[in-house]
């Protein structure tokens, strides 16, 4: 089950990090994925390690540390949808 946060509050995105304490950015994403109230919500992950291959696609965008903001607001603006992103 996901977060009870993310059914909640139900965010149109999600930034996270792989590697966290008690649950890593993986295994969080199971949980999104396996909820259908939260199984579309986008997912911005960042990693200053290389994540292991997954067979399944459990985030949307892959960002390595460091990134800039910049580039962290232009993928955020893509997977909203916004204009000029």
């Amino acid at each position: 089950m996901a977060t009870a946060i993310t059914v909640l509050q139900r965010p149109n995105l999600i930034v996270t990090d792989w590697m966290m304490p008690r649950v890593d950015g993986i295994a969080f994403c199971r949980r999104l994925k396996a909820d259908p109230v939260t199984d579309g919500i986008p997912v911005v992950m960042l990693s200053a390690a290389e994540p292991p291959i997954l067979g399944e696609p459990l985030w949307s965008t892959l960002l390595r540390k460091p990134v800039s903001i910049v580039r962290l607001l232009e993928v955020i603006s893509c997977l909203l949808g916004e204009p000029d992103a």
